[in-house]
């Protein structure tokens, strides 16, 4: 039985940008089902989200596996029985490759395929699939909103570029 409550889905919902999101939808009265790879960070945002009149369901995914989109849309649905928002936020960058990446800069050559077909998954693939599984019960149901979170942070250059030694 469909709620009559708003819900909405936040990927990368445990830290940064995407925890600040869920909190302020959690406060607005909206249903959150917080997605994240990290299991502890969710236990985290699980203790900060608090009383507040939205209801938090943490669901850890790891939005590089195509499995991933069916299963969220799958237990939302089964609790909520309907979504309303859905918020493309998760991301990596440079960082997931090399934890030093700003004083020893990635270069692009480096990169293995795995790192860069994990990169894509994640980045670009994610987002496009998980609204792809979303949109037909927003479509039925005649209403919903997706908000695309992306940043160049983690492609663009934050230094000059260093030459290439030789």
């Amino acid at each position: 039985m469909a709620s009559e409550r708003t819900t909405a889905i936040v990927t990368g919902a445990a830290s940064g940008i995407g925890r600040a999101m869920t909190l302020g939808l959690l406060g607005a009265g909206i249903d959150v089902t917080a997605v994240d790879r990290a299991a502890a960070w969710l236990d985290e945002l699980k203790a900060a989200a608090g009383g507040g009149p939205g209801q938090l369901k943490a669901l850890q995914a790891d939005l590089s596996e195509p499995s991933s989109f069916e299963r969220i849309v799958t237990a939302v649905l089964g609790s909520a029985g309907r979504i309303d928002i859905l918020v493309t936020n998760a991301g990596i960058g440079q960082g997931s490759i090399r934890a030093d990446q700003r004083r020893n800069p990635l270069r692009f050559w480096e990169i293995t395929p795995a790192q860069w077909e994990r990169f894509v998954a994640v980045n670009a693939t994610a987002p496009l699939m998980l609204a792809r599984a979303v949109v037909p019960h927003m479509l039925a149901a005649r209403r919903g909103r997706i908000v695309t979170v992306t940043t160049s942070l983690g492609t663009k250059p934050v230094t000059p570029m260093t030459k290439i030694r030789e």
